[in-house]
């Protein structure tokens, strides 16, 4: 298959470039470095130096020049590069040395303004990956003061720590230590917007932003990661990881589809037979007539005026309209917008009082809780999950990083999105325990909204990023791989980690606009997907448990594989050829 087919665009993948000193192994990346292992040990996820614009977009490198010297032992690596159109001038440098007992990785930044440049933050990000949650760290402070704590194993709505200067903590066998320098650090927990890490980042949140890169005030930080410890060594005589199938946990999820007034179906398009679909209606301006639900399992989301009288007004006249949702959600224009867990918020119509008013307007609607956004927002504002008989969000795989394994490594933090949020419901936040679809007993379901890689809205800036041609972005709405091979790969990726939590039903994709599965030649690659999970709802689900690079999903039936990956991978079913490149085949399962 060529790019296009995979991953809906011809634009270029940055390509990946390792650098090893002895068992040290380094991913460069622009900014800085991608993933860092130790004898196979991931010790970080990233560690790059970003210009955010005032909307958080990633302003990207331009012009950028490698000189690099590299020993059996060691490299250094210097790294020119201008973002912002030439307004800001950078140098990274790069350098690594590793023995028998550790290694140590340096990244020293020089961020040198020719012209006034505004941003949110600029400077060292490190990424630390997901799968360090509940692990020890120790936290020093700029004044050389020790705190014991752990990385959140809950995802944590606030940030876990601030006022970091180093860290040290265990990745497997060996001790990581990471300094600090130029800059006062503070971690949050990125699992919120479903990223698969823990970031440590510069410039404190409760410091001013936007605020302006200044000629002559050049910016200056440094990075310093010490592994203690021989590298580990791999057992070659462990048996790969094969696919299984288990025990059955619930049921298959039911499939929704998204729709909104201005979100245009393809001409003569036929959509697939679906659950429901899910209508979001803005009744900040004039209420829209002549909208209509096509089921009887319709579900309407509202964005209500922030004031009650005003808001009371709209759900009066939509209720005059006729329509009559199985399921409704409502959530204040001013919750829109995400909030810090300790800034000031809205004073006007709160969460739970607009969902009370939806709930006067539409009496024979069962009420959901939660937010219109993502799990971020609902995180932050628990009172928005104590109403309603279910919980509803969203989540996207594009906030922070639009490179494909960074939206692929988004699918490792789903399970701790949906038992944060089974706590959030009143449920247990550990392991499935035999409710609808192996959720909890107790506590509400969830249903879910939007799980896609693009954004439906931006409640961290002004609005959603432009792409016009079709690339790799961060902050969009049209997100190129969403209707090729690797948007259905990511969907039955996003679906196999709703096994065993409370996730009752989802959207993965739309019935048209931006996040549509259908275009003038039929039903997109996910619009197939989806069409083969909405056939299987409601059936009972099995447990699977797949090797690494590869999503499985079981009902009593069929069982649904996906390659996450560019390069041909074994499914581990006996008489089946590999998987091609994001490949999704079904296999009935009568037939082995």
């Amino acid at each position: 298959m060529d790019a296009l087919a995979l991953f809906g665009t011809d634009d270029p993948a940055l390509p990946a470039r390792q650098i090893a000193a002895g068992a040290l192994s380094v991913t460069i990346a622009p900014g800085g470095v991608g993933a860092v292992h130790w004898g196979g040990v991931e010790v970080l996820r990233a560690a790059q130096a970003l210009v955010r614009d005032t909307d958080w977009g990633t302003l990207p490198e331009e012009g950028a020049s490698d000189e690099i010297v590299e020993s059996p032992g060691s490299f250094r690596l210097i790294r020119r590069f201008a973002v912002a159109g030439g307004q800001v001038a950078g140098q990274i440098t790069i350098g690594a040395t590793a023995g028998p007992q550790g290694a140590e990785l340096t990244l020293d930044l020089l961020l040198d303004p020719v012209a006034r440049t505004r941003t949110n933050r600029a400077g060292f990000v490190v990424l630390h990956p997901a799968a360090l949650a509940g692990t020890a760290v120790r936290v020093r402070r700029p004044d050389g003061q020790l705190t014991a704590g752990r990385f959140p194993l809950t995802i944590s709505p606030a940030q876990p720590f601030r006022d970091i200067a180093g860290l040290d903590w265990d990745a497997g066998p060996v001790r990581a230590v990471l300094d600090f320098t130029g800059e006062v650090f503070e971690m949050e927990d990125q699992r919120n917007w479903s990223d698969g890490s823990f970031k440590t980042y510069c410039r404190p949140l409760r410091l001013p932003w936007p605020y302006d890169l200044l000629p002559g005030l050049p910016v200056r930080q440094g990075l310093r990661l010490q592994i203690a410890g021989a590298p580990p060594v791999a057992d070659a005589q462990s048996a790969a990881p094969r696919l299984r199938i288990g025990p059955i946990l619930g049921t298959m999820p039911d499939m929704f589809l998204a729709e909104q007034p201005d979100w245009t179906p393809p001409k003569d398009a036929t959509l697939p037979p679906v659950q429901g679909r899910r209508l979001r209606i803005d009744l900040t301006g004039t209420v829209p007539f002549g909208l209509r639900l096509t089921g009887a399992g319709d579900e309407v989301e509202l964005i209500l005026p922030d004031d009650a009288g005003a808001a009371r007004r709209a759900l009066d006249a939509l209720a005059a309209t006729g329509l009559s949702p199985a399921r409704i959600a409502a959530v204040p224009a001013a919750f829109m917008i995400s909030h810090q867990p300790d800034a000031i918020w809205p004073a006007g119509l709160q969460p739970d009082q607009a969902l009370s008013l939806a709930a006067r307007a539409f009496p024979r609607a069962a009420p959901m809780g939660g937010m219109l956004t993502y799990f971020t927002e609902l995180n932050r504002c628990p009172a928005a999950a104590q109403a309603g008989d279910s919980l509803t969000f969203g989540t996207a795989a594009i906030v922070h990083d639009a490179g494909d394994t960074a939206v692929l490594q988004t699918l490792q933090a789903l399970p701790a999105i949906f038992r944060s949020a089974a706590g959030l419901a009143g449920g247990p936040t550990g392991g499935p325990t035999g409710g609808a679809n192996g959720g909890p007993k107790e506590g509400r379901p969830l249903r879910l909204g939007l799980v896609a890689i693009g954004m439906r809205s931006n409640p961290y800036g002004a609005g959603l990023s432009p792409n016009p041609r079709g690339q790799r972005r961060t902050m969009t709405a049209d997100d190129p791989r969403h209707r090729a091979a690797f948007g259905a790969a990511f969907a039955l990726g996003a679906v196999a980690a709703t096994e065993g939590s409370a996730v009752q039903s989802l959207c993965l994709g739309a019935t048209g606009g931006p996040f549509g599965i259908a275009d003038a030649g039929g039903l997109t690659p996910l619009g197939r997907l989806i069409a083969i999970l909405a056939a299987e709802a409601g059936r009972p689900r099995h447990a699977v448990s797949a090797p690494p690079g590869l999503a499985a999903v079981a009902s009593d039936h069929v069982l649904v594989l996906a390659n996450l990956g560019p390069s041909p991978c074994e499914p581990g079913v006996a008489g089946q050829p590999a998987l091609g490149p994001f490949e999704v085949r079904v296999i009935e399962r009568n037939a082995g």
